[in-house]
Parts: C-alpha cells; structure tokens; sequence
C-alpha cells in the first residue's frame, strides 16, 4: 500500500514543484504568498477531512507534532526562497537528497533493514540526483543569486531529512496517521494566515492569490502532503523516503517540457536510473 501513496505523492509534489516555479518571482514577500496560500488551502482541507472522517483528534497532538512541523515548514521557507533563484532542474535535486539521511538515520536510529538491492537502490538514486544537481552553465553559475540558491536548497535538505525521520518516529506508536495529518494541517494553516496577515499589513488591499495557479499548486502540495503521511503509515521511511524524493525526476522533466529549462542526454539518462531504483523498491 505505501506504494501506492508514494506514486501519488510523486505525481502530486512533481506537478506542484513545476507550478509553483512558474508563478515564482523576485518580490518580496514571493515565498510568503506561497506560505499563505499553501497553509490556508491546507488547513481548511485537514479541518474538512477531521470533521468529515470524524477523526478523534488530541489536542495533546499539537504539542507532540510541533517540533516535527517546525522543521517541515522552515525548510518550505528555504524551498520557496529558492525557487526565483535558481533553476528547479537543479534546486529539486539537490533539496531531495534529503532521502539519504533520512534512510541513515532510520537504519541507525530506528533499527529499519535493507536488502542489499535496495541499498544499492537507494544509492543508485541519490547518486543520480546529486549529480543532476551538478551545474553544467557556467554562466548561470556565476549569477550572484546562485550560491544562495544552492544553501537555501541545501537548508531544505537539512530541515527535510530531520523533520522526515522525526515523523517516521511519531508514526510508530505516538500518533496515528490521521492525527499527523490533521495536525500538520492546522499547524500549516496557522502558519499561512500569519503570512496572509503579514501580506495584507505590508501591502494594504493586495489580494492573497495574484495568481489562479498558485490555488492548483496549493491543492498539487495539499493531495501530495496526505499521501505523504499514509506512505509513511504504511511503509518503513527508509524506503518510502527515497521513493517520495525521486519526485524531482518528475520536476525535472515537466521543467523541461513547460518551464522550457534545457536537460542534457546524461540528464535524461540519470532520471532514468532514478526511475528504475524506483520500480526495485517498489517490488522488492
């Protein structure tokens, strides 16, 4: 079953990451936009779903998940930050090596196996995506927005990993799938209403969405954030993480295909060893 909720939070993240790109700008205030609208769709969505689904929510679960939202939402913060800076063919690779700590840390930590075919995967796909990180442009390289592109995505990685194996952790035991969901919800939508206050005070009158697609990628990040959770639920993150972070292959590719950003036949042929390691931890 974690298969199948990873697929979709493949698809779901993959296509958000592009639409989001395509509404990134310089401005200030660009990432706060994406906060704000991000955490308001996704917060009235998890209320929906608790009063819907008739989830017997703790309050108690809100303390437990604070730490946990706090690395997910900060390194959201360094993501969005990056997205005007430099290419997401770039950016989503290097964010999503995150996958490998996470996988460390759940075998060293949290005692999870691995075949040796699926550590072999999972190297094979964090090797493909670091060297899809690898910047083949020297002029774009010499941008000034470069470098901190690259830290802000590496800030993701950091953030990402940590708040990845921390939820893993919870998952075992302390709070059901539903309760995580549900309370990263509310905690996000917080989150995007302080955003939307902060907006509306520096800009008075200024509309929360400047534009329509920002409202698709919010509702791409919202579909992709529940199947994370179930992914995780039902499988070990030392596989289900890997699995989840080779969205940027789907990133990659859609770039190229509506971002117009350039790949290389060494790109190609390293998002096709991204998705062979995918299809052996699937049937492993």
């Amino acid at each position: 079953m974690w298969v199948l909720f990873s697929i979709l939070t493949v698809l779901f993240w993959g296509t958000s990451d592009v639409v989001f790109k395509s509404v990134a700008t310089d401005e200030p205030g660009g990432a706060a936009e994406l906060l704000a609208c991000n955490g308001i769709v996704l917060g009235l969505c998890g209320i929906l779903y608790g009063l819907v689904a008739q989830i017997d929510f703790r309050p108690i679960a809100l303390l437990y998940y604070l730490p946990i939202a706090a690395a997910y939402l900060a390194s959201m913060v360094c993501y969005y930050n990056a997205l005007p800076l430099i290419k997401l063919s770039i950016q989503s690779p290097v964010a999503n090596c995150s996958c490998a700590l996470v996988s460390i840390l759940c075998v060293v930590v949290l005692k999870q196996t691995l075949t040796p075919i699926q550590a072999a995967a999972i190297v094979v796909m964090v090797t493909c995506m670091a060297l899809l990180s690898r910047n083949r442009e020297t002029e774009h390289a010499r941008q000034k927005t470069y470098p901190l592109g690259i830290l802000l995505a590496l800030g993701y990685f950091l953030l990402d990993g940590i708040g990845s194996f921390l939820d893993d952790y919870i998952l075992e035991g302390t709070l059901s799938a539903d309760e995580v969901f549900v309370t990263y919800a509310l905690i996000y939508g917080l989150l995007g209403l302080c955003c939307l206050l902060y907006l509306r005070r520096k800009q008075p009158g200024r509309p929360l969405v400047t534009h329509p697609r920002r409202i698709a990628g919010a509702l791409l990040e919202t579909g992709g954030q529940f199947t994370y959770v179930y992914a995780f639920a039902y499988g070990d993150a030392v596989l289900a993480s890997p699995f989840i972070a080779s969205f940027s292959a789907v990133s990659i590719l859609f770039s190229r295909l509506f971002l117009r950003e350039k790949l290389t036949k060494f790109q190609y042929v390293l998002v096709f060893f991204i998705l062979c390691g995918m299809f052996i931890l699937a049937i492993e």
